[in-house]
């Protein structure tokens, strides 16, 4: 059975106190070839270490850490699909509205008197709206 992309089979419990507490990040060391170029496909000098040693090194996260890192991702992007859903309920219970003639105010609520006596809180929410479904990417 394959794991999906970036998934990680559980560790053996012969390697596992041996991962947990090898370094995070490793540098491979490429001691051959362009810098600029690919990577040498025949692995001729190439090393690795804790630390970088040269212009051409290719950092490597620990599977297990870049796992943890890929499941954090996918949380954080349902909970971004789960946020867009409510704005776009709230923006459709909202319902169409015109300024001025549908703006209105809310009276003494937040103690700021602009925000409470001057601004609509329907504009200022369907403005908060359009800025966060634009900047969703």
């Amino acid at each position: 059975m394959t794991n999906p992309p970036g998934a990680m089979p559980p560790l053996p419990e012969r390697n596992r106190l041996m991962t947990l507490t090898a370094p995070r990040t490793i540098w491979l060391n490429v001691f051959t070839g362009d810098p600029d170029g690919e990577f040498p496909a025949d692995h001729e000098g190439i090393t690795w270490c804790e630390d970088e040693a040269g212009d051409v090194d290719v950092p490597y996260v620990r599977a297990d850490i870049n796992a943890q890192l890929i499941a954090r991702v996918a949380e954080l992007q349902a909970g971004n699909r789960r946020m867009r859903a409510a704005l776009l309920e709230a923006r459709r219970a909202i319902g169409d509205h015109h300024a001025p003639n549908d703006c209105y105010a809310t009276g003494p609520m937040t103690g700021n008197p602009i925000r409470d006596l001057v601004e609509c809180p329907a504009c200022s929410a369907i403005a908060m709206f359009d800025a966060a479904i634009a900047a969703k990417d």
